[in-house]
């Protein structure tokens, strides 16, 4: 079977798939017309969802996913060495600490902690967008989702004729 021909049959199979799940979502009723797109066989993934998750309240980003989410976002630049020499940790580690703190203390969280929005849908909402479409897509120049540069090791500031 040639790429052509795959590709062909994918697009065939995503147009039955959407036009079975049309289906469904009519009987039950909860056919809307914004999932037109669906129909024609267009891709809306991730279209519209943000908006009926802040509607809904309940139904948003979970706690603990978002505490996993910024587990992992924190921990990206950190080392184990790290935490026996905190000073000497990687600056990128430092700054979204702070940058953190300071969205902890913005005026829709105004926590310190993150435990204190554990029930809190709308607080885990907006936390949430904060990450995934502020802290993660920042470009201050460094890079997109980087606060600051790479520190500058002894190595690479000495010259290369190693040691003569």
């Amino acid at each position: 079977m040639s790429l052509e021909e795959a590709l062909n049959r994918n697009s065939d199979l995503l147009e039955k798939h959407n036009a079975l799940l049309e289906q469904v979502l009519s009987k039950a009723g909860a056919a809307k017309p914004a999932d037109e797109g669906a129909a024609s066989g267009k891709a809306t993934r991730g279209k519209g969802k943000d908006k009926d998750d802040g509607a809904k309240g309940a139904s948003g980003p979970s706690f603990d996913s978002l505490k996993a989410d910024l587990a992992a976002w924190l921990g990206e630049f950190a080392k184990d060495e790290d935490k026996d020499n905190p000073e000497g940790a990687h600056p990128e580690v430092t700054a979204r600490k702070e940058a953190l703190a300071k969205a902890f203390g913005s005026d829709k969280l105004q926590i310190k902690k993150l435990p204190e929005i554990a029930e809190d849908a709308a607080k885990i909402s907006v936390l949430h967008t904060w990450l995934h479409e502020k802290a993660k897509k920042v470009d201050k120049g460094f890079g997109v989702g980087r606060f600051v540069a790479d520190p500058e090791s002894a190595d690479e500031s000495e010259d290369d004729d190693m040691g003569v």
